[in-house]
C-alpha cells in the first residue's frame, strides 16, 4: 500500500516562488518544504534569506521556526 505525502507540493512552491532564478541552489527540497508551511511571505522571505547566509541546515530552520511560535 503506497500512503500518499501530504505537504507543500510543486504548484505551492511555483506560487510562492514564481521567479525561480530567486531562488538559491544552496537549499534543499526540504528547507524549502519547511520554509514553505509558513503563511507570511514575510516570514518566507526571512527563513529562506537566513538559511542561504547562516547556512542553517533543515534542524536547525526548524529550531528557528518554532522559537518564534
Amino acid at each position: 500500500m503506497v500512503k500518499k505525502v501530504v505537504g507543500v507540493g510543486r504548484a505551492e512552491f511555483y506560487v510562492r516562488f514564481p521567479k525561480f532564478q530567486t531562488v538559491s541552489g544552496k537549499l534543499s527540497w526540504s528547507h524549502y518544504t519547511e520554509i514553505l508551511k509558513s503563511d507570511s511571505e514575510l516570514e518566507i522571505g526571512f527563513y529562506a534569506k537566513q538559511c542561504e547566509l547562516e547556512n542553517w541546515s533543515v534542524r536547525e530552520l526548524k529550531r528557528q521556526m518554532k522559537s518564534l511560535d
